[in-house]
């Protein structure tokens, strides 16, 4: 159950949600902004997802952390439409998302992303985020490898496996990390947050998600945990005892 004093997703996406994922893909568009986004809390409590932690080997000799995350079609679009909500609100730092399902490994996600300001400004040209235009589209289980475009991984989401108040230092710690740091770039932000939305439209049929590191179909950042998402029905589902 969520705390009454948080808002849950629901009462904060689900008529927005509702409006983006009925367009008509490739034919109807939907433009998200700070003018178009509520602004979030700086905790949300959701039991509607649950992400289980383990290993991805490849060729017996390099291994990886993987990230299996179980979610509902509605529950990809909330994600999507909170991670836009963080990136276009520049008053908000970072939220934190508490998954309280008791079979969930990850016991939160934190969404940040933080706007330079002239103090702290690198060298160079700067930008900053300001809109994204969202045409729903189909998309296939590993959704950039085969790009026309060959994407810098710096413009593809990231997931830090981590823990919450203090980094890992010994093994039983990094064992034990709960907590996933995302989503990277503003581009990688902004194009996992449109992958959560695809998955969450009414016609998509995709059911698995695959977004591997560079020993794989390459899906993620430098440094990222690989991802799974499984929507019910998938072969990698696994639905949370009762």
């Amino acid at each position: 159950m969520s705390n009454a004093q948080n808002p849950t997703l629901e009462s904060l996406f689900k008529e927005l949600l509702d409006k983006v994922t009925t367009l008509k893909p490739d034919h109807e568009n939907f433009i998200f902004s700070a003018k178009t986004l509520p602004i979030p809390p700086p905790v949300i409590e959701t039991d509607q997802l649950w992400i289980y932690k383990c290993k991805h080997g490849y060729n017996d000799f390099f291994q990886t952390d993987r990230l299996d995350f179980n979610a509902t079609k509605e529950m990809c679009g909330y994600l999507g439409l909170l991670t836009l909500a963080v990136l276009f609100h520049e008053e908000v730092d970072q939220v934190e998302l508490k998954l309280t399902n008791p079979d969930s490994h990850i016991k939160r996600i934190i969404i940040e992303f933080k706007y330079e300001t002239l103090e702290n400004i690198s060298s160079g040209y700067s930008h900053r985020p300001f809109a994204t235009n969202y045409y729903p589209s189909t998309i296939e289980k590993h959704p950039w490898y085969y790009s026309r475009v060959e994407i810098d991984p710096y413009n593809l989401p990231c997931f830090y496996l981590t823990d919450f108040e203090y980094p890992p230092v010994n093994k039983d710690e990094w064992e034990s990390r709960d907590t996933i740091n995302g989503f990277g770039s503003d581009e990688g932000s902004a194009r996992l947050a449109e992958l959560f939305l695809n998955l969450a439209h009414i016609e998509n049929e995709t059911d698995e998600i695959q977004l591997e590191g560079e020993a794989g179909f390459r899906g993620v950042g430098r440094l990222s945990a690989e991802v799974s998402i499984f929507l019910p029905g998938s072969l990698g589902w696994i639905a949370p005892e009762d």
